[in-house]
């Protein structure tokens, strides 16, 4: 029997006493059984709020990895319209709104071009793979090439090379270095 609302802790006690032995322990199993049931049913509410969290978590991973998914495929498919829309200007013999601006001698890319090339911010790497099947295809004069230059990338274009002293002949650099035989006064 439990304490009643009623009792104090004392008359409680003095009422446990009066009790026979085996009726005491039977109440104080009673007791245990209680005390064991709530702990029983306070571990099974955990269990299920665990559960319950990593269930959500587990729903959330899922949902994140589809929406990175879903984010990256609309990406290709951009990249892929830019591609074909690139392509069918390039077809068509107009001037790609993203290329970078030629001047007329002989194709080579001004430097107000390269700026705005770089605040584009173009990916160099795309437009040389997409520009050689391009460059294979092109054939022809050299008019024809320089013509067809403003569709290439800045990377592409052939520079004129550094203007060097033909082999043999003394230059300064050479003359201090040893390398070249200088002409003395008595020779």
């Amino acid at each position: 029997m439990p304490q009643l609302p009623n009792e104090t802790e004392t008359e409680y006690l003095d009422r446990l006493c009066a009790m026979s032995e085996d009726a005491v322990e039977e109440e104080l199993n009673e007791v245990d059984v209680d005390v064991w049931s709530k702990e029983r049913k306070r571990r099974k509410d955990e269990k299920k709020e665990a559960e319950r969290r990593a269930k959500e978590v587990k729903e959330e991973a899922v949902w994140k990895a589809k929406e990175e998914e879903a984010a990256r495929k609309a990406k290709e498919e951009e990249k892929k319209k830019k591609k074909k829309e690139k392509a069918e200007r390039a077809a068509k013999g107009a001037k790609p709104a993203s290329k970078a601006s030629v001047s007329g001698s002989g194709g080579k890319v001004t430097g107000k071009a390269k700026a705005t090339r770089k605040a584009l911010d173009i990916d160099e790497d795309e437009d040389e793979e997409e520009e050689a099947p391009a460059e294979k295809k092109r054939s022809g004069t050299r008019a024809n090439d320089a013509q067809g230059s403003r569709f290439l990338a800045p990377t592409r274009i052939h520079h004129m090379a550094v203007q060097r002293p033909a082999r043999g002949v003394a230059t300064p650099k050479s003359i201090a270095s040893g390398k070249l035989w200088r002409p003395t006064e008595n020779a």
